[in-house]
């Protein structure tokens, strides 16, 4: 259920607010898998040509990147459970807000290593994919009309 504000009579409800910023970090986190997946789709599609030179190593870069932003994700579903305001929880969110903080740096890091060494080879042409099996076009023997043959 929706709640209303986070202000309650005794003032600002601090658990509330704490919910919802780490819910809109998760958020975060999830458009950044979605930009970091469509990067390692266009690696992939370019690695298969040829034309990224050191494809292993952004490679690496990406897989790294999604593996640790999971990890942020998950961190956050954790740190989301705990209760701010219970004094036993201070200890174990604290950590978990600690380790978010690293990661995402880490994957920041990452992202502007992965956006350097994403370099596209112009001077090798991409051949288009072919769902279609080859076709070649003969002349018809008898009235030398052009004839399309498999090959």
């Amino acid at each position: 259920m929706i709640k209303g504000p986070s202000v309650t009579k005794t003032g600002l409800d601090k658990n509330n607010f704490t919910q919802k910023k780490t819910m809109a970090q998760g958020f975060m986190v999830m458009a950044l898998i979605t930009a970091s997946t469509t990067q390692l789709k266009l690696v992939l599609y370019e690695g298969i040509h040829d034309r990224i030179s050191l494809f292993e190593f952004v490679m690496f870069l990406l897989v790294c990147s999604i593996l640790v932003q999971i990890l942020v994700g998950i961190l956050l579903f954790i740190k989301s459970r705990y209760n701010i305001e219970d004094p036993e929880h201070h200890k174990h969110a604290e950590m978990a807000n600690n380790w978010v903080t690293g990661l995402v740096m880490i994957v920041v890091i990452l992202n502007v290593f992965i956006s350097a060494f994403i370099m596209l080879d112009g001077s090798k042409p991409v051949k288009p994919p072919s769902d279609s099996p080859p076709v070649c076009v003969c002349n018809c023997p008898t009235c030398d009309a052009p004839v399309n043959l498999c090959c």
